[in-house]
């Protein structure tokens, strides 16, 4: 399959109607090296951006324990608080479908037990169709979600409402004990019927993405 895939999606509303996440068109360029994304260490981003690993930002890494506390001014631990400062519901992101940016999201958390709950619909109004949807955590100032920062760790990827025209997300939230913000976005995957699909090609599990909700925890 050539390297370069020019929307013609937008041709096919039969493959609109399948749910296949809208108009999103893209130019499919810049294929990063095709190896495992778990062990990929250099990529070439949509841009031309030769990324490496030593150059990949820092995720929010929601794999690792929960902590009970956090550390406060006077160096003591205190109960933390949880906050939604960005996209908190019923505030949803923008979303213009361009270059992928295709779905708007928001989002609860449960202050004293950072129980965080990501509601997600498509711009364009379509259901959400059979596919793989994914919750990714990073830090707020790190790049933006999409095909280039597939790497980017998976907080939730249960999607309830798959079939309708939003889906939901609740996931417990895990901090290390100096961390006091996250970012996190949805993403969507490409899978075989898609027009275009690459199975060696790790950027297609994170094609259609949204803007980050953020979340912070403070002393309470």
């Amino acid at each position: 399959m050539s390297r370069q895939f020019t929307c013609i999606i937008c041709s096919f509303p039969a493959l609109l109607a399948a749910g296949v996440l809208g108009v999103a068109c893209q130019p499919w360029l810049g294929r990063v090296s095709d190896t495992d994304p778990e062990t990929t260490t250099e990529a070439t981003t949509s841009a031309g951006t030769v990324v490496t690993a030593a150059s990949l930002p820092t995720t929010g890494d929601d794999a690792t324990t929960t902590d009970g506390g956090i550390t406060g001014g006077s160096g003591g631990a205190c109960e933390p608080v949880f906050t939604v400062t960005t996209h908190a519901c019923p505030s949803f992101s923008e979303a213009d479908g361009l270059d992928g940016k295709l779905i708007r999201i928001c989002g609860i958390v449960e202050p004293t037990t950072g129980i965080v709950t990501i509601r997600a619909y498509k711009s364009d109004g379509s259901t959400f169709g059979n596919r793989p949807y994914q919750v990714r955590v990073s830090v707020p100032t790190d790049v933006a979600c999409g095909p280039d920062t597939f790497f980017f760790d998976i907080s939730d990827n249960a999607a309830s409402g798959v079939g309708t025209k939003e889906i939901d997300f609740t996931f417990q939230s895990n901090w290390t004990p100096e961390q006091v913000e996250k970012g996190y976005c949805v993403t969507a995957s490409t899978i075989p019927d898609d027009l275009g699909y690459d199975p060696d090609d790790p950027r297609q599990q994170s094609w259609w993405w949204s803007e980050k909700l953020v979340l912070q925890r403070t002393c309470g």
